[in-house]
Parts: C-alpha cells; sequence; structure tokens
C-alpha cells in the first residue's frame, strides 16, 4: 500500500494499482533535518511543526506519493564538525496518507522500521515477518462477500436499526460545503487511571461483555441524560461506531495482523435503555448493571462487528435502500492503549521508542474535508493508564459549552459505572452468554436472585429430558431413576479427607452442579453453578450388636436411595459413610440417573479414590472433557433431518408392538424381574457366531427378541426400544466424560417368511 497509486478505471471508479517492488526511490520520501542539538523546544517545535506541514502539503494518492519520512538529526557546532560530541537522539517523524495507514497499521510499520535499522547497522540482510493476507486479496474477498444472499438478508437489519427518532443535537443538520475540518473545535475529557480500570478492565470481566459495551453505555446514559434536560425524552440513541475493521473471520483464512493499509469500519448502532432508571445508573446503582446488559446485547445483535453494513453500501447494489438514512450524529472510536510498548523492548536498548520530543505540532493547513459527524468522540489510554477523550464538533452547527455539557456527562457516567463494579452484587450474564438455550433477560434475572453463583444454562440431552418429565409425573412416589452405588472400605479410613475428596468431583465436574428448572415459556433447561456443598452424612453402628450391623447399614443406604432429589435443588448426589466396624466402612453414593449413566459411574468412582488419595488436589488428575462439549455437539445437529430420518424407519408402522392390553388401573407402581441366564458355553457359542457373520452379539440379541415378539405378537413387522450409549465418536474424549449420554431408541424389525438367520442379521 505504500507503493500505490489512486486513479480512475475505465468505468470511472476510483481504484488503488500498487507499483512493483524497486519501482519506487525511496531517498524521494526522506526530508533530512539537521538541527542545533541545543535548540530550545519552542523552537523544534516550530521547525518540526513547519516540516510536517510541508510534508502534509506533499501527500498525493494520485502520484502515489503516500508517506513521508523527516529526520530530524541534532548537530553539535557547525561547519566541517557538525555532529561531533552530540548525544541527543534523532526523531523520526513519518507523515502517513489515511488511505494506507491506520492505527493497527502504525503497529506494524514502526516496530518493522526498527528491526530494519537495527538489522542494517548490524551488517546485515533485512529479514522481516511476511504480510498474511495483502489488501489487495482482502478488498475483493469482501466484494464478493457483499453480494452473498447473507449478507443481502442483513438488509433488514440495518433498516430496523436506522428507523429511529434522531432529533438535532445542533442548530441545524450538517452542510457538506460549510462544514468542513477547518471549521473543527475541540473539547478534552480526561478520566482517572482508578475509573478508567474498573470500566476497561473489571466490568467486563464481570459482565463477560467487550471494553466498548461499558464505553457505549455510558456515552447511551450521556445522551439520553442530555436531550433529557434540554426537554427531549428519548430512551434511545443513534450512535456511528467506528472499529478496525480487520474482521478477519469474514473471510475464511484471512490473517491481516502484518498487513499494513486502511480497514476502518464504520456502521450505525442504536442503543435502548427503555424501561432503565438512567439517574440510578449514573449513581452506581443496579440499573449500571442493566445499562451495561442492554448495550452489550444490542451490539452483540450486529453480526461481524458491523461489517455489513459497508459492504451493503459500497458493494452491494441492494444497498442503495440504506442511502439517505441518518448514521448518527455522534461518532465514536476507542482506540485502545498506546505508549512507548509500541516498539519491542530489545529495540529501545538501542534507542528506538515513541517520543514526545518534537511536542504538539500544530498545522497551518486548512481542511477542506467536510465533517462527517456533529460530535466526533476519539477515546485513548496513555500508559499511566488514563484514558483520554476528544469531542471534536463544527463550531458553526453546535455550541462548546453543549460538547462540554455531554463529555461531562459522559466522564459522571463511567464513573456510576466504576463505582457500580464496586457494589455486592455486581455482575451477571446476557443471553448472548447462553449460547445453548434461548432465554431472554427476565428468566436470567430471576435464576441469578435464586442462584446467585449461576454460570451457564445448558439444554437437556433427549434423555435427561425425559428423565426430567417422569421426575415431575411422580410426585410422592419412589424415582426409580434415583441410583446409588456402594463402596466397601476396608483399614483406616479418614472421614473428613473423603469427603474432602467427595466436593472435589462437584468442583471436577461442572454437570454435577446442576439444577433442572423450566424458564418463562415452559421449556426445561439446566442451570450450572459456580459451587456447590455436597450432601454428606456419617453414621457409626460400632455400638450397635455385631448381628446387626450388616441389617442396619443396609437399610440406612436403603432409605437413602428411597429419598427422592428436588430438581431444583443441586446437587443431586449425596454421600452415606457408613461405619460398620472399626475397620470397615460402605459409602453409600446416592445419584439422580439425570446426571449421569452406567459408565460414567467406574469413572466418577475412580476419581473419588484417587482425590481422597492426594487430599482433593485437583491439579493431579488429568483435565476433564466438560459435559458441556457433548451438549454443544447435539445443538448442532440437524434436526429436520433427524425427524425425516425417524419417519422414513417407522413409515408405516400403526402403533407400538404390545404384549397384552390392558388396562392400567390395578396396576402397582414399582418394577418386577425375570433373569435369564446362557451358560459359558453359550455366551461363547453365541459370540462365535456372530463373529463368523460380522455382526455384533447385541444384534443377535436384539435378533432373537423380534422374532420372539413377532411369534408372540403374530407380527412380522415389530419395533420395540433399544438402549444406545450415545457416546459419540466425533466428540473428543467422549469416553471418558461424565454425564448422561445413553438414549433409548425404537427398533424397527421387519421377518419375510422366507428370511434366512443370515440375512435378517445382516439387514439389522
Amino acid at each position: 500500500m505504500l507503493r500505490a497509486t489512486l486513479d480512475r478505471d475505465e468505468n470511472g471508479e476510483w481504484v488503488f494499482e500498487a507499483r512493483p517492488v524497486g519501482s519506487v526511490d525511496v531517498a524521494d520520501w526522506i526530508r533530512h533535518y539537521p538541527v542545533p542539538a541545543d535548540i530550545d523546544d519552542a523552537e523544534l517545535n516550530s521547525v518540526a511543526s513547519q516540516a510536517a506541514d510541508a510534508a502534509l502539503r506533499e501527500l498525493d494518492p494520485q502520484t502515489g506519493d503516500l508517506i513521508r519520512f523527516l529526520w530530524f538529526d541534532f548537530k553539535t557546532g557547525t561547519g566541517a564538525d557538525a555532529g561531533s560530541g552530540s548525544t541527543r537522539h534523532g526523531v523520526l517523524y513519518i507523515v502517513g496518507h489515511h488511505f494506507v495507514v491506520d492505527g493497527v497499521s502504525w503497529r506494524i510499520l514502526v516496530p518493522d522500521m526498527a528491526i530494519a535499522w537495527s538489522q542494517l547497522t548490524a551488517g546485515q540482510p533485512v529479514a522481516l515477518a511476511p504480510a498474511g493476507t495483502s489488501m489487495r486479496r482482502w478488498t475483493h474477498a469482501l466484494a464478493d462477500e457483499a453480494v452473498t444472499p447473507g449478507r443481502s438478508a442483513e438488509l433488514e437489519l440495518w433498516r430496523e436499526i436506522l428507523d429511529v427518532e434522531d432529533p438535532l443535537l445542533g442548530s441545524r443538520a450538517l452542510d457538506p460545503v460549510t462544514d468542513i475540518g477547518s471549521t473543527l473545535d475541540r473539547v478534552d475529557v480526561e478520566i482517572p487511571a482508578e475509573v478508567a480500570d474498573a470500566v476497561l478492565r473489571d466490568l467486563p470481566e464481570l459482565y463477560r461483555a467487550s471494553v466498548n459495551d461499558g464505553l457505549l453505555a455510558a456515552l447511551a446514559m450521556a445522551l439520553v441524560t442530555w436531550r433529557r434536560n434540554r426537554g427531549v425524552d428519548l430512551s434511545s440513541a443513534l450512535v456511528r461506531m467506528e472499529g478496525h475493521g480487520r474482521e478477519e473471520t469474514l473471510i475464511p483464512g484471512a490473517d491481516l495482523s502484518r498487513t499494513v493499509g486502511w480497514f476502518t469500519s464504520a456502521y450505525p448502532v442504536r442503543t435502548d435503555l427503555a424501561g432503565i432508571d438512567v439517574a440510578d445508573a449514573f449513581n452506581g446503582g443496579v440499573a449500571a448493571g442493566e445499562a451495561v446488559k442492554a448495550v452489550k446485547e444490542q451490539l452483540l445483535a450486529i453480526p461481524d462487528r458491523g461489517m455489513g453494513y459497508g459492504l451493503l453500501r459500497q458493494f452491494n447494489p441492494e444497498g442503495s435502500a440504506l442511502e439517505g438514512l441518518s448514521q448518527g450524529q455522534v461518532s465514536f472510536n476507542y482506540l485502545g492503549r498506546v505508549g512507548g510498548a509500541e516498539v519491542p523492548a530489545a529495540l529501545a536498548d538501542i534507542g528506538w521508542g515513541l517520543t514526545a520530543a518534537l511536542g504538539a505540532l500544530t498545522s497551518d493547513i486548512e481542511s477542506s474535508i467536510p465533517v462527517h459527524a456533529v460530535i466526533d468522540i476519539n477515546a485513548i489510554v496513555s500508559d499511566e493508564g488514563v484514558l483520554s477523550a476528544g469531542f471534536t464538533f463544527p463550531s458553526g452547527v453546535i455550541d462548546r459549552a453543549d460538547v462540554a455539557d455531554l463529555a461531562k456527562l459522559w466522564s459522571d457516567a463511567l464513573r456510576g459505572l466504576a463505582q457500580h463494579t464496586a457494589a455486592p452484587g455486581a455482575g451477571g450474564l446476557t443471553p448472548s452468554d447462553l449460547p445453548l438455550v434461548a432465554v431472554g433477560q427476565g428468566d436470567i434475572d430471576i435464576w441469578e436472585q435464586r442462584y446467585p453463583n449461576l454460570t451457564d444454562v445448558w439444554q437437556l440431552s433427549p434423555l435427561q429430558s425425559g428423565m426430567r418429565f417422569h421426575a415431575m409425573l411422580i410426585e410422592d412416589d419412589v424415582d426409580i431413576y434415583t441410583m446409588q452405588a456402594t463402596l466397601h472400605l476396608g483399614g483406616y479410613l479418614d472421614a473428613e479427607r473423603l469427603r474432602s475428596a467427595a466436593q472435589a468431583l462437584t468442583e471436577r465436574y461442572t454437570n454435577l452442579r446442576t439444577a433442572f428448572v423450566t424458564d418463562s415459556a415452559g421449556a426445561a433447561v439446566q442451570l450450572v453453578l459456580g459451587r456447590v456443598d455436597v450432601p454428606w452424612r456419617e453414621l457409626d453402628l460400632t455400638a450397635v450388636p455385631e448381628s446387626e450391623r450388616a441389617e442396619q447399614a443396609r437399610a440406612a443406604l436403603v432409605a437413602d436411595q428411597a429419598d427422592g432429589f428436588d430438581m431444583t435443588r443441586p446437587p443431586l448426589v449425596r454421600f452415606t459413610l457408613v461405619r460398620t466396624a472399626h475397620d470397615a466402612w460402605q459409602l453409600g453414593v446416592t445419584v439422580h440417573h439425570i446426571l449421569l449413566d452406567g459408565w460414567s459411574m467406574p469413572l466418577l468412582m475412580r476419581d473419588l479414590l484417587v482425590l481422597y488419595a492426594v487430599s482433593g488436589d485437583l491439579s493431579v488428575l488429568p483435565r476433564v472433557r466438560d459435559y458441556r462439549n457433548f451438549l454443544v455437539w447435539l445443538a448442532d445437529r440437524d434436526r429436520q433431518r433427524s425427524l425425516d430420518t425417524w419417519a422414513r424407519a417407522l413409515d408405516g408402522v400403526k402403533g407400538p408392538t404390545l404384549l397384552e392390553s390392558v388396562s392400567r388401573q390395578g396396576i402397582g407402581s414399582g418394577a418386577g424381574k425375570v433373569s435369564v441366564e446362557l451358560s459359558e458355553a453359550e455366551t461363547a457359542r453365541l459370540a462365535e457366531v456372530a463373529a463368523g457373520l460380522g455382526v455384533t452379539v447385541n444384534t443377535m440379541v436384539q435378533a432373537a427378541w423380534a422374532i420372539l415378539l413377532g411369534r408372540m405378537t403374530g407380527s412380522s413387522d415389530v419395533v420395540f426400544g433399544a438402549t444406545v450409549s450415545g457416546r459419540p465418536a466425533d466428540v473428543a474424549g467422549v469416553e471418558s466424560m461424565v454425564g448422561l449420554f445413553i438414549n433409548t431408541i425404537p427398533v424397527r424389525v421387519r421377518i419375510a417368511t422366507d428370511a434366512t438367520v443370515a440375512g435378517l442379521l445382516g439387514g439389522l
């Protein structure tokens, strides 16, 4: 881009062309200014200001003059001995046209200049890190992206954002002829480091937000209050946001980390504080958090950080519908933190670093570029942590006093947000933090009141939904999905240490800390809490006659299993430790099946014993794969495709396969059981035949069951349920996850009259 020229193509459209490498004489870009080493600051500033003005006048995109390097070389003495004895560092002042340099580009150019200089002075060839995606490839890819169906569909979003009342801030609308750069004035504000730190660091952590969320929430509060003070009662404000524009995710494979150019994007944002007590927000109350949450969600509702707006307006014919609509009278741009860290620390040792030695340069050049906003706000953080903001405005449109009032309100709003961050209960989730469920802020607020340590909300797996439904139906009856595992332990046992291990289990496995509730629409969800205290009970039977201990221990554990769980009160797991002798113990682990399956229980018990051995030190165990990963995979399934698949599989089935049709009246609760056991030889023969036919033993068992059902019902088309592990191989680490993965699915078997066993098994 530094070698680019701006010209018109055959259609009269402005285009950039890059000249070949080596075609530019870089010496033409350098201006050398020898200055006395003892020059005073005022005179140096005057010399530098005039030199900078001269460089600015030379810049011309159409001739390819896009950058100048001004070298202020401090010399002692005059004539032939000039330069001897000078200890003052020279200063390099770089003037670049905005067409080819943005804020991020300086962070590439300045270190590269220092690195190249150090390599040359060491007698080495210049070897700079290569650029990734070129500006040419990026802009062509953007043009292609702009006309995709998805981008065209975004047009309605921008219409909705811009469809808002936006009364004039000043005495009139901007005039591109009279309101030009030379008419601009500016109001500056500084926010102390402690306030800036709270808003830029603490607030985003508390609300899982971005820096812009807090800054823009404060601006929304200021604009709403500023207008209300002038008799305009509006809860919304239209703001023109500026961003760095390097949204690499927009184009697959793009890498702009070392690409120099002007990428800045601009797009309108409508902030709306309807229903929020803005006065309370200024005072750091609960409403401050509500304002941050509202603005955060409004920003996140805009895809790709607003890149689509510019793409539609500039490259998509349908974007003409946006012409003439206001983009907002206030422009806001947060530039981040800048300072000496722009140059690598190793190069600072050889004298390279950003400097203020020239002072603040002044310019006699009067800009004729039209002003794009009534109030243009640019905020930046210094190395000392102070947040500075300049409110620039055309003096012929709005009074300085009005702009100063808005700047003060923004500063006060930031102080209110900072005060709020220190308040108990500050922070919280918003719908965008919970991608696995579709819930509103109202539901989240209710849940956070009941569960202050709420960290996430998940959907339920299919079988979890069924088990929760069953738990709701049984009311006071025994819940058959309350499981229990009993560990018999011998020798010396430290009960408190074992309890710590049990507590550590709930900290290791997120899904052991979930509560099952419904949202306002009646949909079931599971709430993940940050920490829960594991229920722990100890029973010492050593004082009971030895002959009665086993029965009392069994009765205690049976009673514990019969005592159901409240699905809304986690954890749905508890531990009962029964001592039956001085060196004999039974540990009953009672858990609701909705948390985990049979595959998970041995994994859980293994970790419990390891944690007992290491006194609950979780760092000893390998990192666990969270059950949430499975739910994410589940959420990405194509629901319609699944429905279509099962519709085809069950096409023609008129109803369930019933062994007997009876009324449910008079049938008691509970479950009976009949066991069938094959001998070792029969089992081996079954496995041998299965291997020979290329099927699993499970397929053999299902085929046998289908034949039996067919004979008992007189049907050649039967359907029965089968339990599957439900652990998809394409979920990394699924074999070591703890959770409820199993599912029950219908198996349909059609048995032709001439079917062979091998044919039936192969088809099944």
